[in-house]
């Protein structure tokens, strides 16, 4: 196993946490995950998920299945390389680049790592998500989103989806931040800001817009599934 050279560093100290925040990372609870369908369920609610959501709105968001399948293979190695538990031998080489991206862009930023796949759900709106990793730079928590390709037009309003979910369970540290990292073959990475405050921190987006973008489209889409089940019930 290749030794990561943050390996002393991996997690942010406990003071930077919310009090709510599990440390190391955990699951929201109440809420269960069918992984295979890709369904989040409250009891007997099936909450529509964050790129539900998204992908209601935004046409032409639907990947390949090669390109899913890269993803979470992506996903899967990120996340065990956060948590210092990653074995590089068994890295498709394929991906191999890409989880370097991750180990470069930790080192140029001096992040520490809070919390990785993280699910989380609102029972105030009714939807959840799976949070890639939430991350301590000094004492600001800031919401990561990892990318093999990455589209503003769909990444500003899922930031903002996440950002809303970590708002509502955890309203005593606020993010401020958010970012999506497009993660490259040649082993570099591209960053794309929001902010609360973008002129302030030079960043892309404003993230109080893109939260409330998604809070359209997350509109949008519960009338788009209200009129299908219309429409279905109709032709019963």
């Amino acid at each position: 196993m290749k030794p990561s050279p943050h390996e002393k560093s991996l997690r942010a100290p406990a003071q930077y946490l919310p009090p709510e925040v599990p440390h190391p990372s955990g699951r929201c609870a109440g809420i269960l995950f069918d992984a295979e369908k890709h369904e989040y369920r409250l009891g007997d609610v099936l909450l529509p998920s964050v790129t539900e959501i998204i992908r209601a709105n935004v046409s032409g968001w639907n990947a390949g299945l090669w390109f899913l399948q890269r993803g979470q293979r992506v996903h899967e190695a990120i996340h065990l390389l956060l948590e210092n538990k990653l074995d590089w031998e068994t890295v498709d080489p394929r991906i191999f680049a890409r989880i370097n991206a991750i180990e470069k862009l930790r080192s140029d930023l001096q992040l520490t790592l809070v919390v990785t796949e993280f699910r989380l759900f609102s029972r105030h709106l009714l939807f959840a998500g799976t949070l890639d990793a939430v991350i301590c730079s000094g004492d600001e928590l800031i919401l990561c989103d990892w990318k093999s390709s990455l589209d503003p037009v769909a990444l500003e309003p899922q930031l903002g989806g996440y950002s809303l979910l970590w708002s509502e369970n955890f309203r005593a540290k606020q993010l401020q931040r958010v970012v999506g990292a497009e993660l490259h073959d040649d082993g570099t990475y591209k960053l794309w800001w929001g902010s609360r405050q973008p002129k302030r921190d030079v960043a892309q987006f404003n993230l109080n817009d893109a939260e409330k973008l998604f809070l359209h489209m997350h509109a949008v889409a519960g009338w788009k599934r209200k009129h299908n089940q219309q429409k279905e019930t109709a032709n019963v």
